[in-house]
């Protein structure tokens, strides 16, 4: 009886992993954690008062962590 709930369970975290294998993967300072980005386009120099705020964030807490972005989604 025992062996049947261990294939079991193999069985559905096999199948599980396969499901979270193909979710996009984020991590802090982006692939590798070395804070290089692969992204073009970029500006050469910053306009005097910044770049202009698209959108704000309150209520986030203290803290060292910070929301991700991914998909459209936080």
């Amino acid at each position: 009886m025992n062996v049947k709930y261990f294939f079991l369970i193999l069985s559905i975290q096999l199948v599980a992993t396969l499901f979270l294998g193909a979710q996009e993967i984020t991590q802090f300072r982006g692939s590798n954690a070395v804070g290089k980005y692969a992204e073009t386009n970029l500006l050469k120099e910053w306009p005097a008062n910044g770049p202009d705020l698209l959108w704000e964030a309150k209520g986030l807490g203290n803290g060292y962590g910070s929301p991700v972005f991914i998909n459209n989604r936080i």
